[in-house]
């Protein structure tokens, strides 16, 4: 193939990159970008810049980079692989360092309005104000005088709408309790900005005093903040540390009016886990509810680790966006939209654990999720049996999820009477092979995307590769299903039943492998049982040695205009999958144990009409 111009201009950033002259590299890689629209070539492009960030220890601008290669080419695994270290490289970094330049620690320092320092002597607030009031009189621009105070409660009582809180290092105590020494944060009314010197060492610990017992301990600790309408209230460069034992239901943040801004921030559960980060909900104000605008919070480049109670983010009746976070050791959820809520998920990493039930969930809400890497468990890692999915919609949910990467996560998308759209992602692993299950059972099956009851439903152009059964479509769901690629399923590709009628056009179907014996076998291509329904058409199955269609005498979907290639049978392979199959199925084919199979054009011609009308 000849090479065009710029390959060979990538070439020369990569000569740069290899001399470890990081900075002439960016130069010579962002004066290629607008030279090319192949998105392969913006995606490698993208990702070599993202090297040379990384290089010069400018993490945030090399995760930005990964997303902009990812979004250029959502099917190339390294771009999400190398996000995923540079996330791990920045936990280290909040844990290690102060996460931010000595300039921009610098530059918040001195445009403070309130300094809080614990080893400092506090300023006299009234001489404070009374010389700002003179200086507003007589229009001096003399340097803006400071405020400094010893702890954090009493500068969030002393600050204006719309003033710069600055934290210098140190623990500051966050508790519910009644001890005078000890008292929760909050914000009403008003718009602060809450700006730590350093992740490592601004540590706000949420632990009361340890004398107290559970019967005196109050029941649920945060960081409330009902915020007012105008500039967010902005909060940045702090860890947020959970020391209470687990009968304390302990929130960082509940956020409930306002628009909230996190960046930069440690959400921090290793030492008890029994936390969760941010939960934004109206209902938090009362009767007070009308008198602040909606809860909106957005977080960006955030760390969450061992958030473990009910969901680490929590929305109800309100919104929120969350871009280039990581959250590892997840709990429960990680994210939950629920209650007429609407959250956005983008170029985020989530690490499951046994404890996931949904690593993102959605009820009644509309969500968002694209650019996002969702891994699960490995194998060996696990101790019993997991049943976990990485996305779940439900109770008419309107859903996007794009240009993801989905890893082993049991189910990957599962969806339930919702609207839902699902394009351009990566699904591999999806089975209980890589789990420690040993149920032999059609419940112990996992999907690349499972697809339940009513809703407009759109499967165009994923990549199903590896999982138990590609698509699973059931409860009279009707998805449009097109331009997919379907690999190696171990059990169908497309498994069809309860009435369901998927439109099935223009997809691969690939059996994987199956010639050498030291291959696992693969399954089906097309499953249709349980009076299944719906068009199979113009689709592509190659390389089986079991059938590609495989249609029960109850389901009358139509066939038309298949395409079969490299088609196999294996006599043996055949009848120990429809052994398998009758066997799981006894129950429900008691009265339908009959079935056509189709693995040739000629058989599809003969067959279609049998099929689509039911005759025998």
């Amino acid at each position: 193939m000849e090479r065009t111009e710029s390959d060979f201009s990538l070439v020369g950033v990569k000569r740069l990159y290899s001399k470890k002259d990081y900075k002439g590299a960016i130069k010579a890689g962002e004066d290629l970008l607008p030279q090319s629209s192949n998105p392969q070539l913006l995606s490698e492009a993208h990702l070599l810049l993202a090297k040379c960030y990384k290089g010069l220890g400018d993490l945030k601008s090399c995760i930005s980079c990964c997303n902009s290669a990812i979004e250029h080419n959502s099917k190339w695994k390294e771009a999400f692989l190398y996000r995923s270290a540079c996330f791990q490289a920045l936990h280290t970094a909040y844990l290690e360092t102060d996460g931010d330049t000595l300039e921009n620690i610098e530059v918040d320092r001195a445009s403070a309005d309130i300094i809080v320092d614990p080893n400092c002597t506090p300023t006299d607030v009234t001489i404070a104000k009374e010389e700002e009031a003179k200086r507003r009189l007589l229009r001096r621009e003399s340097k803006k005088q400071q405020i400094f105070v010893a702890q954090l409660d009493e500068a969030l009582r002393l600050a204006e709408d719309g003033q710069k809180i600055f934290l210098e290092a140190g623990t500051y105590t966050v508790s519910a309790g009644a001890s005078k020494s000890l008292s929760s944060y909050f914000v009403f009314g008003k718009n602060l900005s809450l700006i730590g010197a350093s992740t490592r060492d601004c540590i706000l610990l949420y632990k009361k005093e340890d004398a107290d017992d559970e019967a005196s301990r109050p029941k649920l600790e945060t960081f409330l903040i009902c915020a007012g309408s105008g500039t967010p209230t902005f909060i940045k460069r702090l860890t947020f540390r959970n020391g209470n034992p687990s009968f304390v239901k302990t929130k960082f943040f509940g956020v409930g009016g306002g628009r909230v801004q996190i960046e930069d921030c440690l959400f921090d559960g290793a030492m008890s886990s029994e936390v969760d980060a941010v939960y934004a909900n109206s209902a938090i104000c009362g009767n007070m509810a009308s008198s602040y605008p909606a809860p909106h919070v957005s977080l960006r480049f955030c760390v969450f680790d061992h958030c473990q109670s009910y969901g680490t983010a929590t929305f109800s009746h309100s919104c929120g966006d969350i871009r280039s976070c990581y959250f590892t050791s997840c709990g429960r959820s990680s994210v939950t939209a629920m209650d007429s809520s609407k959250v956005t998920v983008e170029n985020c990493e989530f690490v499951q654990t046994e404890q996931t039930e949904t690593t993102i969930s959605c009820t009644g809400s509309d969500l968002t999720v694209c650019g996002s890497y969702l891994q699960g468990i490995q194998v060996g890692q696990a101790t019993g049996c997991l049943n976990s999915q990485a996305i779940g919609v439900t109770v008419k949910s309107v859903a996007r999820v794009e240009n993801n990467y989905i890893y082993k996560t049991g189910t990957g998308v599962a969806a339930t009477n919702s609207d839902i759209t699902c394009s351009r992602n990566l699904i591999y692993s999806c089975s209980r092979r890589y789990t420690n299950s040993a149920s032999t059972s059609t419940l112990g099956l996992y999907s690349g995307i499972s697809i339940r009851g009513q809703g407009k439903v759109q499967l165009v152009d994923n990549l199903a590769k590896q999982c138990d059964v590609g698509f699973y479509v059931t409860e009279g769901a009707m998805p449009a299903v097109k331009g997919n690629v379907i690999d190696s399923s171990f059990y169908a590709g497309i498994f069809a039943e309860q009435g369901a009628r998927p439109n099935i056009v223009n997809n691969t179907f690939c059996g994987g492998d199956a010639a050498s014996p030291l291959q696992v076998p693969r399954g089906l291509g097309i499953l249709f049982i349980l009076s299944a329904r719906g068009l199979v058409g113009k689709n592509m199955f190659e390389s089986y040695t079991v059938s590609p269609i495989m249609v029960f005498t109850r389901c009358h979907p139509m066939l038309k205009q298949n395409s079969y290639v490299n088609i196999q049978l294996s006599e043996e392979r055949q009848a120990s999958m429809e052994a398998t199959l009758l066997e799981q199925f006894h129950t429900e084919l008691q009265e339908d144990s009959l079935f056509y199979i189709v693995d040739s054009q000629g058989k599809e011609e003969a067959l279609w009409e049998v099929i689509l009308k039911g005759g025998q």
